[in-house]
């Protein structure tokens, strides 16, 4: 339990993703500034394969994913 959360954004991600139904990438960034797009990929792409978060992909033109 405390490898999937001793990261150093992880939590913060979390956090963000708790106050908000459906956020988008660009949102999150936007919310914790410090963090680089390839961490806050990674991070987001390790919590989905463990389960913690889901990642909804809608076909519309342009393709639109949320983070729940």
């Amino acid at each position: 339990m405390i490898s999937r959360f001793s990261g150093k954004w992880s939590i913060l991600i979390l956090c963000v993703l708790a106050e908000n139904e459906a956020t988008r990438f660009n949102a999150i960034g936007k919310a914790i500034p410090d963090i680089s797009p390839k961490v806050l990929t990674q991070t987001l792409k390790n919590h989905e394969a463990e389960g913690l978060i889901s990642r909804p992909m809608y076909s519309e033109i342009p393709p639109r994913v949320e983070y729940t």
